[in-house]
């Protein structure tokens, strides 16, 4: 049957059906990449979500080291201790309710 076929219809031939894998190939491919940019989006979004929590934490934590700075202040062996006209308990309720607050992210 393909004795009486020419060679420049096998050469065709053979160049379309190649052709058509590399069209195939290409499509399923391009399917691909399209399943991986979604997947990839949505991991993005549920991350943005949790970088926004870490960094209300550390924000809240950076509070909390302040105040422990702070309350070392009141500390009357150091002479410093005379620039502050609070109690230490206004220092130790920041911290409580930070704390809190980070509790509650």
């Amino acid at each position: 049957m393909l004795r009486n076929v020419r060679i420049k219809t096998r050469i065709i031939a053979a160049l379309a059906a190649l052709s058509a894998l590399l069209v195939m190939t290409g499509v399923i491919g391009l399917q691909g990449i399209a399943g991986t940019s979604e997947r990839l989006r949505k991991v993005a979004e549920r991350d943005i979500k949790h970088t926004g929590t870490v960094q209300a934490i550390r924000f809240r934590m950076e509070i909390n080291r302040s105040q422990v700075l702070q309350a070392l202040q009141h500390n009357p062996a150091m002479e410093w201790h005379k620039l502050h006209d609070h109690q230490l308990a206004v220092h130790q309720k920041t911290i409580a309710d930070t704390s809190a607050d980070i509790v509650r992210e």
